[in-house]
């Protein structure tokens, strides 16, 4: 367990909340620390816009959480690096 706590302090994260089809969720945007350094020099602001990179392999990953089942589904990741 040691080592995916590791793994997921190298990320940054957004979280959005969604209800779809009347259920609760929480959409999770995760990106590899040190991406908000060039959204910054790109002037994105990432507190009120998501961070979305094309073939952004492993460190560019997304999850849905559902408040009701405290499940996660739907991860995918961002393409090919």
């Amino acid at each position: 367990m040691g080592n995916m706590a590791q793994q997921l302090n190298s990320f940054d994260f957004q979280y959005g909340g969604l209800i779809i089809k009347g259920k609760k969720y929480i959409y999770i945007n995760a990106f590899h620390k040190g991406t908000e350094k060039e959204c910054t020099e790109m002037k994105l602001d990432i507190s009120k816009e998501a961070v979305v990179v094309c073939d952004g392999g492993s460190s560019f990953w997304c999850v849905l959480y559902s408040v009701d089942t405290q499940t996660f589904s739907q991860l995918s990741f961002n393409g090919l690096a």
